[in-house]
C-alpha cells in the first residue's frame, strides 16, 4: 500500500463514491456499542483480504501494519477496531447489502 499516496486516493471520485456506498450500508450495532464507525470497520476489512488477510486476527494485524496509511484516509479516533470486533463485524454484515 506503499505506492498509493493517500492524497490521491482520497481526492479520487472512485474513492469518494466507494465511501458514499458503504456509508448507506445499515448499522444495527446498539448506539453505546459504536466506538468505531461501520464505515471505517468495512473499509478496514476491504482493504485488508484484498491485501491477503483471511481471518480477523490476520485482518487486525494488517490494519495496524498499515495504520499510518489507513489514518490518512479514515478518522480512526479509535485506532484499528479489536480482533472481536473485527469478528462480529464479519458475522453481522448482510453480504446482500456489500453487493
Amino acid at each position: 500500500m506503499n505506492n498509493v499516496q493517500p492524497s490521491n486516493l482520497y481526492n479520487s471520485k472512485k474513492f469518494t463514491t466507494f465511501i458514499e456506498t458503504i456509508d448507506q450500508i445499515q448499522d444495527h450495532r446498539v448506539d453505546r456499542n459504536k466506538l468505531h464507525s461501520l464505515t471505517n470497520i468495512i473499509v478496514i476489512i476491504i482493504f485488508s483480504m484484498l491485501g491477503g488477510a483471511n481471518n480477523p486476527s490476520e485482518i487486525k494485524r494488517f490494519g495496524d501494519r498499515h495504520y499510518k496509511w489507513f489514518r490518512s484516509v479514515l478518522d480512526l479516533k479509535h485506532g484499528i477496531p479489536s480482533r472481536p470486533t473485527i469478528s462480529r463485524m464479519l458475522g453481522a454484515l448482510d453480504p446482500m447489502q456489500l453487493s
